[in-house]
């Protein structure tokens, strides 16, 4: 019988088909990230310059939807609020979530059974948190409305009133989405080594001196991620806002990913919705790159 002879291929040969190895099995992923991701950018950027009639083409207008948008629209008025919205909510959530993340790291007792119910807001559906929330600041029969009149002696329209419905929306939005930022805080404090903390402990360093000089810079690179994610979340944001306060009252929440909805699904103007999406899109990709480098200048 004759041996079989091991063929050796030439490095160059060997990389390429490692490369067409490696691209086949990422074939699948890129084809989908293409179908859900770059496909309906590029659709919603082709829309945005034409007339529609329903989801029919009709005339070109060029940039013509966009400049609608900010002069006889609400798109200035709109990112205002969109803006009161993300930074609102990020100003509450954030802080929160770390704090409540570091208390549940360290050993308390019953600890697995507060992780467990603090992640309930964030598994349950925005339009059932809206309607939670709907109920709590009711004018008629709400909660909150009868404790506040009982304590303050004065009767606050939670959602009819343009500053007590934006502090409302935050109030709603904090509960439902702080558990992903305790999550995500979580999983990078267990990743810290205790052998830092045990030599800060060696070194005199109080609880505060610990968690500014070892814990935050170490969180850094996961509140980076965390709130790129959350930003794009709340910039994108509908159902919780819409069924809440549908844009009221007199469009003093109405955003951008709210006023977008409005235009395509309830009158039917694709084309302007189309153009209010590319705006979101571009605000989005704005603050990544800021935070991102923010972050990174502070590294540095």
């Amino acid at each position: 019988m004759k041996k079989g002879k091991t063929v050796l291929l030439h490095p160059s040969k060997r990389r390429k088909k490692e490369t067409a190895v490696s691209l086949l099995f990422i074939a699948p992923l890129l084809l989908l990230t293409v179908a859900v991701t770059f496909l309906p950018i590029v659709t919603a950027f082709r829309w945005s310059l034409y007339d529609t009639k329903y989801l029919t083409l009709q005339e070109f207008v060029g940039l013509g939807n966009y400049k609608d948008i900010f002069t006889r629209g609400n798109a200035v008025g709109s990112i205002i609020n969109s803006l009161w919205y993300v930074f609102g909510s990020l100003l509450l959530v954030f802080p929160a979530g770390i704090i409540l993340a570091v208390l549940l790291n360290q050993k308390l007792k019953g600890r697995a059974v507060f992780r467990t119910f603090i992640i309930i807001p964030w598994v349950i559906s925005q339009t059932i948190t809206a309607m939670l929330w709907r109920w709590i600041y009711n004018s008629s029969y709400g909660i909150l409305t009868y404790l506040f009149q009982e304590i303050f002696g004065a009767r606050v329209e939670f959602l009819t009133e343009a500053l007590p419905a934006r502090l409302s929306l935050l109030v709603a939005n904090f509960w439902n989405s702080t558990p992903i930022v305790i999550i995500m805080m979580l999983a990078a404090l267990q990743g810290i080594s205790q052998n830092l903390y045990e030599a800060a402990k060696v070194d005199g360093s109080s609880a505060w001196q610990t968690f500014w000089r070892i814990t935050l810079p170490l969180l850094k690179p996961t509140i980076a991620i965390t709130m790129v994610m959350q930003s794009m979340e709340y910039f994108n944001m509908v159902t919780l806002l819409n069924t809440m306060t549908d844009g009221g009252p007199f469009k003093s929440t109405m955003t951008l990913s709210v006023y977008a909805y409005r235009e395509g699904f309830i009158y039917w103007h694709v084309g302007t919705s189309s153009a209010i999406s590319i705006l979101i899109l571009l605000l989005n990709m704005i603050f990544s790159i800021l935070y991102i480098k923010l972050m990174s200048s502070r590294d540095s």
